[in-house]
């Protein structure tokens, strides 16, 4: 399989992952402030539990903590079993009070407003 990550023209960046061709998995984020929310991911049914999930949140850390203005990665468990809180926890994550599932950046630096505009 080959990953791929497109980015619209919207405010969203979406992933793919191909499979001899065919798209096996999806994910959308999008920015909120200095965070980077995973909006969904989906993997194709007859592709689950092999892993493809957990390459997935692997390949959006990889692109998004690049960036030293994010601050981290917020997603929610929409699973019917948890799932999703179970692999993300095994990648670091932690849950908050309101069942947010959060990992910092390691990389990010607080800017001032000032490195935002070129001088």
């Amino acid at each position: 399989f080959e990953y791929y990550k497109t980015i619209s023209i919207t405010m969203y960046h979406y992933y793919l992952i191909e499979d001899d061709g065919t798209i096996i998995g999806r994910a959308q984020i999008s920015k909120r402030g200095d965070m980077v929310d995973i909006q969904y991911i989906k993997i194709e049914k007859d592709m689950q539990h092999k892993g493809y999930g957990k390459k997935m949140i692997e390949l959006i850390e990889q692109n998004v903590f690049q960036d030293s203005k994010v601050s981290g990665i917020c997603m929610e468990d929409v699973s019917k079993n948890g799932e999703t809180t179970a692999i993300a926890v095994k990648l670091g994550y932690t849950v908050n009070s309101k069942c947010d599932i959060l990992k910092a950046n390691p990389n990010y630096k607080k800017h001032d407003l000032e490195d935002d505009f070129d001088r």
